[in-house]
């Protein structure tokens, strides 16, 4: 599926599964906007999957808000000039398993979660960029199992580390192995 400049996807009380797909759209210059894919309510289902966003100012691959977001064995990955995020939840519950996730911008994350639970298994994820992180948490819980983080071009002078939580998440962190931050 190639989605045009001025096209995206909502989902909204619904369920939708991808299974074996090539979903992409690169470059877009629509003013103001967000995201790829925004589901609400929902339940996102991508296996065997590559999802792909580029924009030229700043990009959400996957925008998550009251929903269910489960990934296996799948390639996403989010970049722009700006700023790249790859899923954002809020209240949301997001699952991955033994699948790569990349962000390419200035400043980029793979997962920001408000007020959601995120399970990363088996799982490889990659930022690059000035400023970068792998996971960042607001009164959220994560489970990070045996995955490896990457950060390439990240400067290190402006203390960027893969994971960042507030005082109000949880997190869990096993057999991790981090490189270049």
């Amino acid at each position: 599926i190639l989605f045009d400049e001025k096209s995206s996807l909502y989902l909204i009380n619904s369920s939708l599964d991808f299974d074996n797909i090539l979903v992409k759209k690169e470059y877009s210059n629509v003013a103001g906007e967000s995201s790829l894919l925004t589901i609400e309510n929902s339940v996102l289902n991508i296996n065997n999957s590559t999802f792909s966003y580029g924009s030229n100012k700043n990009s959400t691959l996957i925008n998550s808000v009251k929903s269910f977001v489960k990934v296996n064995s799948s390639n996403l990955s989010s970049f722009s000039n700006n700023y790249a995020c790859v899923i954002s939840a809020y209240d949301s519950n997001v699952n991955v398993l033994k699948s790569s996730v990349a962000s390419i911008a200035t400043t980029n994350v793979n997962f920001s979660c408000r007020n959601s639970t995120l399970k990363l298994d088996d799982s490889t994820c990659k930022v690059t960029g000035f400023n970068g992180r792998i996971v960042e948490l607001f009164s959220s819980n994560a489970n990070l199992n045996n995955n490896t983080f990457v950060a390439k071009e990240i400067q290190k002078q402006n203390k960027n580390i893969p994971l960042w939580k507030d005082d109000l998440s949880s997190l869990s962190y096993r057999n991790n192995k981090v490189v270049g931050f």
